[in-house]
């Protein structure tokens, strides 16, 4: 004897959105990741002093300041033309220093940045993203921070020193937005914005 088939409930659209979105991972851009920033996270940073021309031949390294890094996350149209192109150039290799995730979790610390998940996943997050890849700070960068003479007010941005003597350290170009940078130039810190 055939079993008797039972027509299965039929569900309305917005139920059926509902569970296909359960169902699967949605990936979201970091941006949304944020929640809130203050308008005072980045007071410290210094106007440029020069005006930064497009280079004869663009780095093939470069290293992220934190102020661009969050430029890039909450609105990249903050970033200088120069920038964006630097950052699009083709075989570029875009650096983000350990330093500049510990500047932005003080940042967070402070309540001057905030996001909706936990510190890791938003890191993974931006860095899958944009592809970036994560500058250690290692034994050479570290003599290299010992043998700067041009330091800045530790006052001001510490993180500047550790950055200068990473990119000196792999050759890489910092790009930023920070005058503070330009008091390493003669000692060879290359910097775009």
């Amino acid at each position: 004897m055939p079993s008797k088939i039972t027509p299965s409930p039929v569900l309305p659209v917005e139920a059926m959105a509902s569970v296909a979105s359960r169902s699967r991972k949605v990936t979201k851009v970091p941006k949304d990741l944020i929640e809130k920033v203050s308008p005072q996270v980045w007071q410290e940073v210094q106007a440029l002093k020069h005006e930064y021309k497009e280079p004869k031949r663009w780095p093939t390294r470069l290293l992220l300041d934190t102020p661009t890094l969050d430029y890039l996350i909450r609105d990249a149209y903050r970033l200088s033309q120069t920038a964006v192109v630097a950052i699009n150039e083709p075989g570029t290799v875009c650096f983000v220093s350990e330093c500049s995730w510990l500047e932005l979790a003080e940042k967070m610390k402070q309540g001057l940045y905030g996001i909706r998940v936990n510190f890791g996943e938003f890191m993974q997050q931006v860095m899958n993203h944009y592809k970036l890849q994560l500058l250690p700070m290692d034994a050479q960068a570290l003599e290299k921070y010992r043998n700067l003479t041009a330091l800045t007010a530790p006052t001001k941005r510490i993180t500047c020193g550790w950055l200068a003597a990473q990119a000196l350290a792999t050759g890489a170009t910092l790009i930023s937005p920070d005058g503070h940078y330009e008091l390493y130039r003669s000692q060879g810190v290359k910097q775009l914005w």
